[in-house]
């Protein structure tokens, strides 16, 4: 039987992993007063603007979308201000939340994270979880903070990945995971019986965003496990590449540049080939030249 009021939320995602927690909160008791999400961006080859995957979602439902390119926005704060909310809930937003923004709500906001805590913070737990080997992953939800991703834990939920599995198989079981134990954790918070436990100190690990490097270098051949990087998120995304990685990723890129040199060569003496068709013989660059009469 439900007692408690039900709550106004505010949601923070833009990616496919953060619409099945938007959809279960869009199902449930409470209102989702507000989406934002990252802006929308040109894509594929007619680089043409494409809706982000919850603002697809939000518009479908009547709930208006803020896509700001500053969080810290005088006017976007001050909107978000204005809804009054109890919550904000958080799934693969992309960005740090400002302090100004984190103390809004009322109750603070709450993070959907793919991995583990402490294990894999950061912007790909998922991807790293399988580029280090890793046999299990799973879920946290964790109050945000102004540390990345150092929030208490309130709910977490183990899931094995197997040896066959992509980074696209685990992430969209772990999205639906988490939008189920998002949503108990948001009846918790309403009903006033969320517990909260610090995150230990022992075992932390960071997972910066893959680059076009990362994914170049994996692609090539062999990967080895990553060690715990530093906390500073400004880092270079290329840290979490090994030595191994780095020098298959030159090769690749010295093999794919021999290739290309190779075709446009073969180019060239195609086009000088069809432009000698039109000269005298004695002129003539293909085959074998003619003997004098």
């Amino acid at each position: 039987m439900v007692t408690s009021q039900a709550l106004r939320i505010v949601y923070f995602g833009t990616p496919a992993f953060a619409v099945p927690t938007l959809q279960r909160l869009l199902a449930s008791r409470h209102a989702v007063a507000l989406v934002v999400s990252q802006p929308d961006r040109p894509k594929g080859r007619g680089q043409h603007f494409v809706h982000t995957a919850t603002k697809e979602v939000a518009l479908a439902h009547g709930v208006p979308v803020l896509q700001p390119e500053h969080l810290r926005d005088e006017a976007f704060l001050r909107a978000v201000g204005d809804l009054r909310p109890d919550l904000g809930v958080v799934a693969a937003y992309g960005r740090l939340l400002p302090d100004a923004l984190l103390a809004i709500p009322r109750l603070g906001m709450i993070n959907v994270h793919g991995s583990i805590l402490p294990r894999w913070r950061g912007a790909a737990p998922v991807h790293r979880a399988i580029i280090a080997g890793d046999t299990e992953t799973g879920v946290t939800i964790m109050r945000v903070v102004k540390e990345l991703d150092a929030g208490a834990v309130f709910a977490t939920v183990p899931r094995t990945i197997g040896p066959n599995e992509t980074s696209v198989e685990v992430e969209r079981d772990l999205a639906e995971l988490g939008a189920g134990l998002l949503a108990d954790t948001v009846e918790a918070l309403a009903d006033g019986r969320a517990v909260e436990t610090p995150q230990p100190p022992e075992g932390v690990t960071y997972a910066a965003k893959l680059t076009k490097a990362n994914h170049f270098a994996l692609a090539a051949l062999g990967v080895e496990p990553l060690s715990p990087q530093p906390s500073d998120e400004r880092r270079s995304y290329g840290a979490g590449m090994t030595t191994t990685t780095w020098l298959l990723f030159f090769l690749a890129i010295a093999s794919q540049a021999a290739a290309i040199f190779s075709a446009v060569a073969r180019l060239m003496d195609t086009w000088s080939c069809s432009r000698s068709a039109a000269l005298p013989e004695s002129t003539n660059c293909c085959g074998t030249w003619p003997l004098p009469s």
